[in-house]
């Protein structure tokens, strides 16, 4: 008897693809997220670094002035402490905020991934089931016409008996 072939055998092999290409797309958003979770740690380091370069200028321009400075050293301190540190501080918390962003904006991508392999296991569960139940029904057609084919054999073989006796 000839075996029958599932006649959805494309769109599965279709959905499997589908579903391997998601679990990629899965596995780039997760090392793009981790790649920007580094990022942002550096960042924040990089601030810390600012943070305590400001704290040490403060520390020593109070300790000049505990020991006696003068007035243009003062400014000079001041001006330092305002143009320079204050703006390369704002600018590595400016870096640190757009980073945040960053890894939000990656998280969110990764949640759509997951979410999109989901639906596509869904996908192909669907079509497997659906296999399962189409092989039931061929197994069933098969057993009706295997005993289709032993009645009409039952039938000649009782037949030609019925002619050998008279």
């Amino acid at each position: 008897m000839k075996k029958r072939k599932y006649p959805l055998s494309q769109i599965e092999e279709i959905k499997k693809r589908r579903l391997e290409e998601a679990e990629k797309v899965l596995k780039e958003k997760r090392e793009a997220l981790t790649q920007a979770e580094k990022d942002l740690e550096e960042k924040r380091k990089a601030l810390n670094a600012t943070q305590e370069l400001k704290l040490e200028m403060i520390e020593k321009y109070y300790e000049e002035i505990k020991q006696g400075t003068t007035s243009l050293m003062m400014e000079r301190h001041d001006s330092y402490i305002r143009e320079v540190i204050n703006v390369k501080l704002a600018e590595e918390k400016k870096k640190v905020d757009d980073q945040k962003k960053v890894v939000k904006e990656a998280q969110a991508e990764l949640e759509k991934a997951r979410q999109n392999r989901i639906k596509k296991n869904q996908e192909l569960e669907k079509i497997h089931l659906h296999k399962e139940e189409w092989k039931k029904e061929v197994r069933k057609e098969i057993t009706i016409e295997e005993a289709g084919v032993s009645d009409e054999l039952g039938t000649a073989m009782h037949s030609r008996k019925m002619k050998k006796r008279k």
